[in-house]
C-alpha cells in the first residue's frame, strides 16, 4: 500500500470509487517526485503478527528483559538452524552470517545488507577484512588506498566497503565537497538508475575533487566504487529496520521458544505442511506438543503449564463455526458432553483424531 502526506492534495488527480473522491497516482514516483510530493510504502509483513502475538503471552516481567545485547539470541544467529527468522531463511543468508559471525546489531545490518546480488562479490572480501580488522578503503589486493583516511571513519562500521546508500553521501560530501542536498541528489540518481542525472553529477564530483586538490586516479577509483555500488545499493535506514525485526524473532525463538513456535503455528494454523516442519522443530527442541483433546479444547494454539497445546483450527476437517459452537456448547454445560448439542458428524471427526 502506498500513500502521500502533503496539505497541497489538490494537486493531484481524483477518482471516484465506490461513490467516494480517492487521490490517485502513479506507483513508480515519477511524477510525485517533480511536484516535490513524498510518497510513503507501507509493506505488509505477517511476522510482526507472529511477534506481536509472542509478546502477548509474556508476562511484563518477561517483556522488561528484552535488549540488543542478549547472549543466546546472537549464538542462534551463529548457529545453523535459524528458520523462522526474519529474512533468514535460504541458505546462502544462513552462510553469510556464519561468516560474518554476528555480535551487534550492526552485524545483523551488515549481513542483511552483503546478502543482496551486487553486493555478494564483495562477501569474501569484507569476511577478510572484518577478520584483519580492516577499516580503511583498499585496492583489489588488499593495499590502502593513500591519502583517503577521510573516508575510513564513514567506512569503519562497514571494514572499508561501501554498503549503504548513507555512505555514498558522506563520500560526496567529504570528497568532492558536495552539499548534503547534492550528495542525496547522487543518492537518488544511483538507487533509481537515472543515467543522465548519474552522468552530470560525475563531472560535478570530478571537477569539484579536483578543485580542492584530489588525485585524479583515486578520485577515478571512488567514483567506480560508487557507479558498482548502484547495482546494489541499499539503505542503511532500511537494513537497520530489517535487523531490528531479525533479532527480535531470533530472540523470541532463543528466550521464548514455546510461546513464539505457538505464535507460529496461529499463523499457518491451516497450512497442515508448513505446521508439520514446525511441530518437528518442537521435537528437536524437546518441547512438549498436547494434542487437541476434551481436557483443553482451545480454538488456537496455547502455552499451558509449560507445555504447547493444539488448537481445534489446526483439526484436518473442521471448520471455525462448528469449532466456535463446540466451545460455546463446552462453556455453557461445564464439559458435560452428554447435556452438549453438537452433530454427530463433529463428534465423528474428533473421535477419529482422539479427541475424546
Amino acid at each position: 500500500a502506498s500513500f502521500v502526506i502533503d496539505e497541497r492534495l489538490e494537486r493531484l488527480p481524483v477518482a471516484t470509487i465506490g461513490g467516494e473522491n480517492v487521490i490517485t497516482f502513479d506507483r513508480d514516483n515519477k511524477h510525485l517526485e517533480s511536484l516535490a510530493f513524498t510518497k510513503v510504502d507501507l509493506l505488509p509483513s505477517r511476522v510482526l503478527e507472529v511477534i506481536y502475538n509472542t509478546w502477548s503471552q509474556l508476562t511484563q516481567s518477561d517483556r522488561e528483559k528484552y535488549n540488543f545485547n542478549d547472549h543466546k539470541t546472537y549464538q542462534l544467529l551463529r548457529e545453523q538452524n535459524k528458520d523462522y527468522v526474519f529474512q533468514l531463511k535460504s541458505k546462502g543468508i544462513h552462510k553469510v552470517m556464519e561468516e560474518i559471525n554476528p555480535r551487534t546489531l550492526n552485524d545483523i545490518m551488515l549481513g542483511l545488507a552483503l546478502y543482496r546480488p551486487g553486493p555478494k562479490e564483495q562477501q569474501n572480501k569484507l569476511y577478510r577484512n572484518k577478520m584483519n580488522k580492516i577499516y580503511h578503503l583498499t585496492d583489489d589486493n588488499g593495499n590502502e588506498i593513500p591519502d583517503t583516511d577521510e573516508l575510513t571513519p564513514i567506512l569503519k562500521e562497514t571494514f572499508g566497503i561501501i554498503i549503504y546508500q548513507e555512505q555514498v553521501m558522506e563520500i560526496a560530501q567529504v570528497w568532492s565537497g558536495f552539499s548534503l542536498g547534492e550528495a542525496d541528489l547522487l543518492r537518488d540518481a544511483i538507487s533509481k538508475k537515472k543515467v543522465n542525472l548519474m552522468e552530470k553529477l560525475k563531472h560535478s564530483f570530478f571537477d569539484r575533487a579536483n578543485s580542492i586538490g584530489r588525485s585524479q586516479e583515486t578520485t577515478n577509483y571512488i567514483f567506480k566504487l560508487i557507479e558498482k555500488f548502484s547495482e546494489y545499493g541499499f539503505g542503511k535506514s532500511h537494513a537497520a529496520e530489517y535487523a531490528t525485526i531479525t533479532y527480535e524473532t531470533a530472540y523470541l525463538k532463543a528466550n521464548h521458544p514455546k510461546e513464539f513456535f505457538a505464535s507460529l503455528l496461529n499463523d499457518n494454523i491451516k497450512k497442515f505442511k508448513i505446521c508439520a516442519r514446525i511441530k518437528q522443530e518442537l521435537k528437536e527442541k524437546q518441547i512438549p506438543l498436547v494434542a487437541a483433546n476434551i481436557k483443553f479444547p482451545i480454538k488456537y494454539f496455547k502455552v499451558i503449564d509449560g507445555r504447547v497445546h493444539q488448537g481445534m483450527m489446526n483439526i484436518p476437517g473442521l471448520n471455525e463455526k462448528d469449532i466456535d459452537l463446540f466451545l460455546q456448547e463446552f462453556k455453557k454445560h461445564n464439559g458435560d458432553i452428554q447435556k452438549m448439542k453438537i452433530s454427530r458428524d463433529l463428534v465423528k471427526k474428533l473421535k477419529t483424531v482422539g479427541f475424546f
